[in-house]
């Protein structure tokens, strides 16, 4: 069953040179995403993973506070269907993650990193692109990477909005990559969202998965840190 995703997939009619996809990708990369929770790599970053599912080598790592055994199946199937490496790990302490318990993050983090060079790293945006400890992640992936415990050519983080919750996340049109997908890529994601995780496809959380895909990028670990640090800032000011 877990086949007819990518045969559905590269027996369509969906054009390879779409504009949607203008991305450096001469040479085979090493692609790490790093996710707060299971389904969250296909509905932020499935169109890009579809794009470059064998031209990249992917290493998708689930890092989340609590996760029962049928997510944890579920994510593992997802890997399967994607055709992809990965690996979750459940952070439950008995209490939640938060700032205070960075170190814990970020020890997950470097645990389940890939043995090989590391072209890109995909993850959440600091900021947080919708409610949870998404924000987290992003600033551990971001900190590490300033301070050289992991390295990476280029960060991409996940650029989306939903104003506080008034709409359904979109992504953002200005943000360094933007991609609409096509229909066919749109589907397939609908499809493992629903054949995999179980989400119904007329619930309002299929329609939390945008139609297109949107990346802050980063090629310099000071300019992140940086801009982590002005995300900071603005919170604080709210606060």
């Amino acid at each position: 069953m877990m086949e007819t995703f990518h045969e559905f997939y590269y027996k369509s009619k969906l054009p390879r040179n779409t504009p949607d996809y203008k991305v450096q990708n001469a040479t085979k990369r090493n692609v790490v995403i790093i996710v707060s929770q299971p389904n969250d790599e296909i509905l932020w970053a499935g169109g890009i993973i579809l794009k470059h599912q064998k031209a990249w080598n992917w290493h998708i790592i689930c890092l989340c506070q609590r996760q029962n055994e049928e997510g944890i199946s579920k994510f593992k199937k997802a890997l399967k269907a994607l055709k992809v490496n990965g690996a979750i790990m459940s952070l439950d302490d008995g209490t939640e993650i938060k700032t205070s318990n960075q170190k814990i993050l970020e020890k997950a983090i470097i645990q389940n990193l890939p043995p090989c060079e590391i072209d890109l790293i995909i993850t959440h945006n600091p900021k947080r692109e919708h409610a949870g400890y998404t924000k987290d992640i992003g600033k551990a992936v971001i900190t590490l990477w300033q301070n050289g415990t992991i390295r990476t050519r280029s960060l991409w983080c996940f650029a989306y909005q939903d104003k506080s919750q008034s709409f359904y996340p979109r992504a953002i049109i200005g943000a360094d990559f933007y991609y609409p997908l096509h229909e066919l890529v749109v589907r397939v994601k609908h499809r493992l969202l629903n054949e995999i995780y179980g989400i119904g496809l007329e619930s309002p959380e299929i329609f939390t998965c945008p139609a297109s895909e949107a990346f802050w990028s980063f090629t310099n670990s000071s300019k992140a840190f940086n801009w982590l640090n002005k995300q900071n800032n603005k919170v604080m000011k709210h606060t």
